[in-house]
């Protein structure tokens, strides 16, 4: 137990505030009965729940390294990678033994229902609010260890997923399927042993590049200026703050009638971009202009992007249309301060800076759309975009 006692003992020490969002009562309780629970668990399992203990912490961005999705996920997984639509928890991809899965609604784990398995699993994860919580515990509800550790399997016993399909129930035991973690950029699933819920052909405008950190498309049916940005890095050939330079150039030399920036798959990057971005937008009499300039945002829009989001909803035009963001308004950030465990040697990163953009007492759980938007399985399946149709219905300022 040299891992936990470490844990228990330097959180508080190094991390810039431990006890802004639970108190050390609490994290002391949850530690002693963390340690009761890893005595009976096998050593992957183990880690999962020193996981939990930092996730007690309510940070975001305070996590052992290999168990935050955002920034890789090591434990093996059985061969789907599962979302939460408007009406259930689907497969989205799969492997390619395991294709005809995909689309199906997961219902039952050895006999436990979805939301019981979802609530004892999602304690591993430092989600921030509901949506974030959303966006990573999909990921330990397909991983054998995480699995173990919350009693949803047993150690040599059956991995039985229950879907619903098409109508009919289908049950299927997924032990021994487990495998390494599909290749994945932003979030989405690249790897070319995998295959997808949705048609290759014809993609989404948000699926069209998936691959890239940023990239920019004039739509000339819809009067239509879209920008995704996906990673707040400089990328290849062409920076982050020239990216920018040219969508405001390219803005002024194309009839555009709409402005769309698209965050639903940022979750940070390098803070210090943000107040040249943010002004080069505001600058841009084309772009910031009134039911003109929308801003897409989801459970993936994290970090520095809700630092983006925050500075265009106090001083742009910009109608933010998706879903609610996944971190608060305010939220611990910058981990530059490691801890090495003693036992499993697993890295430990926690918060240094405290981040307040706005009033002390605007405690938002996250930032609501103007505009929210739900998308179903089947508007993923028909390669629909439910958020953009939302900004091509909604009317045209002057």
């Amino acid at each position: 137990m040299a891992d936990l006692r470490a844990l228990t003992q330097q959180i508080p020490e190094l991390h810039v505030n431990a006890f802004r969002w639970t108190s050390r009562e609490q994290f002391q309780q949850a530690a002693t009965r963390i340690g009761a629970e890893m005595a009976l668990l096998d050593a992957q399992s183990q880690r999962v729940k020193l996981a939990e203990l930092v996730a007690r912490l309510g940070d975001g961005h305070s996590f052992v390294q290999g168990y935050f999705p955002l920034l890789g996920f090591v434990p093996k997984s059985f061969p789907l990678r599962l979302y939460f639509f408007a009406d259930g928890l689907h497969v989205l991809a799969a492997a390619r033994s395991h294709a005809q899965l995909l689309g199906a609604r997961l219902e039952r784990i050895n006999g436990l229902p979805v939301a019981l398995v979802f609530k004892r699993v999602s304690a591993m994860f430092p989600a921030e609010n509901d949506m974030s919580a959303k966006a990573w515990t999909v990921y330990g509800m397909t991983a054998p260890a995480v699995l173990r550790a919350y009693g949803v399997m047993k150690a040599s016993g059956p991995a039985r997923f229950e879907f619903e399909q098409d109508g009919r129930l289908l049950d299927m035991d997924l032990a021994g399927s487990e495998r390494d973690a599909p290749m994945e950029q932003f979030g989405q699933v690249l790897d070319p042993d995998w295959v997808l819920a949705r048609p290759a052909h014809r993609p989404a405008l948000r699926h069209r590049h998936p691959e890239r950190a940023y990239w920019a498309a004039f739509e000339a049916p819809h009067g239509l200026l879209y920008a995704q940005f996906n990673d707040i890095r400089n990328r290849g050939s062409q920076g982050v703050l020239d990216f920018f330079a040219e969508l405001a150039r390219q803005a002024e030399a194309q009839p555009a009638e709409r402005f769309v920036l698209d965050l639903r798959w940022n979750a940070g990057g390098e803070t210090g971009m943000n107040g040249a971005i943010v002004k080069t937008l505001l600058a841009s009499p084309v772009i910031n202009r009134k039911d003109r300039f929308f801003v897409l945002i989801g459970r993936r829009t994290f970090s520095s992007a809700q630092l983006i989001c925050t500075a265009l909803e106090q001083y742009s035009q910009a109608i933010f249309v998706g879903e609610t963001t996944g971190i608060r308004s305010h939220f611990f950030a910058n981990t530059r301060r490691r801890l090495q465990l003693p036992h499993s040697q697993l890295n430990v990163f926690l918060s240094t800076n405290w981040w307040q953009p706005t009033n002390a007492r605007d405690l938002q759980p996250g930032q609501d759309p103007q505009i929210a938007v739900a998308e179903s399985f089947a508007d993923h399946a028909q390669n629909r975009d439910p958020a953009l149709e939302a900004v091509l219905a909604h009317p045209v300022g002057n």
